[in-house]
């Protein structure tokens, strides 16, 4: 299992001034009004700042040689109930999610093919010695670079499900060690477009809404999880399907945590 995801405290998500200011503040908060949030229940309740619930890794294919891989270590969001989107599920039940992540590269100096020390293809899941890699307490990794990806995602709300869809909004490398990239022959440029690119079309099934009520969320504790596939383009990575990943939001800080009357419908 991979160590619970952390905001690093030296990125200040994108969108911070326009969200994260104090209430008696000279400006025009993004999130409702407390006249509004009885009108757009259940969403109301989702507004606030959400985190990454847990990293997770996986191999990165297309590349030239095995080994490399992509880590989520964080994603700081912040969520907003739309006003104006009522499509799909409804008035209140659409909200919007605005998504700043850091992820990163590593690369295995031994270049061991994934399967089948770490991937079970019959099983089509990942092993437990890839489920126990830290790669930053294992020499035999190493970090290549640092990924920051923004994403702007759809919520939908059903009483029984919550629809994910995601669109990216750019992302750029830092913290790049060159050499260690042309040592393994890993082209940063061709990993921002191509490859972590076609991870926005990863498929993802709903999440089963555990908070139809909405007044069960809670901070700190409350986490809204997607079962992903990835895949690349109409590559079926050769294991018959594709690398299954858990992406899951952890709620942080409510923008309206008091009682909310719509309750589960």
């Amino acid at each position: 299992r991979m160590p619970a995801a952390e905001k690093p405290h030296s990125y200040t998500h994108p969108l911070a001034a326009f969200f994260d200011k104090e209430y008696d503040a000279n400006f025009n908060s993004p999130y409702l009004d407390i006249l509004e949030v009885q009108e757009y229940c259940p969403c109301s309740a989702y507004e606030g700042v959400w985190s990454l619930s847990e990293q997770y890794k996986l191999p990165l294919p297309g590349t030239r040689k095995p080994g490399v891989y992509y880590v989520a270590k964080s994603a700081d969001v912040r969520m907003k109930c739309s006003r104006y989107d009522t499509s799909g599920p409804g008035k209140g039940r659409v909200l919007m999610g605005y998504e700043y992540l850091i992820n990163e590269i590593w690369v295995d100096t031994k270049m061991k093919p994934i399967s089948p020390t770490y991937f079970d293809k019959d099983k089509k899941a990942f092993t437990p010695a890839f489920d126990a890699l830290v790669f930053e307490q294992n020499p035999q990794f190493k970090k290549v670079a640092t990924i920051h990806s923004f994403f702007i995602d759809k919520f939908e709300i059903y009483p029984d499900s919550i629809v994910r869809k995601g669109e990216p909004y750019g992302r750029y490398a830092s913290d790049i060690d060159q050499k260690l990239a042309d040592e393994y022959q890993i082209d940063i440029k061709f990993i921002l477009e191509d490859v972590v690119g076609d991870m926005t079309t990863a498929t993802c099934a709903p999440s089963p809404n555990l908070f139809c009520d909405p007044n069960d969320l809670k901070e700190k504790e409350s986490v809204i999880a997607f079962d992903c596939l990835y895949t690349i383009r109409t590559e079926n990575l050769g294991i018959g399907g594709g690398y299954p990943y858990t992406k899951g939001y952890r709620l942080e800080e409510q923008a309206y945590g008091d009682n909310l009357t719509c309750g589960c419908e």
